[in-house]
């Protein structure tokens, strides 16, 4: 911008954390990402069993009747 120099940035006051506080903010940043990427691993999964679930039912190799009655079963035992 026109109205901003190189002088007004240099004359900027700007808070940084101490280096032990950007360690804990870096933990805290790794701890968030390795959970993070533990999720998405198990989202991964599901979505894979839910294909081959979807699979063995649309073509048939498992008969959807069989896993109704079942569930009823199981509901009525409850």
């Amino acid at each position: 911008m026109v109205k901003i120099s190189g002088k007004i940035v240099s004359n900027l006051v700007l808070a940084i954390p101490g280096k032990t506080e950007q360690k804990q903010i870096l933990a805290l940043l790794a701890a968030g990402d390795a959970r993070l990427n533990t999720e998405l691993e198990k989202v991964a999964v599901l979505r894979d069993l839910k294909a081959g679930l979807m699979d063995d039912l649309l073509t048939g190799r498992v008969r959807v009747t069989a896993l109704l009655t079942d569930a009823a079963q199981q509901k009525g035992s409850a």
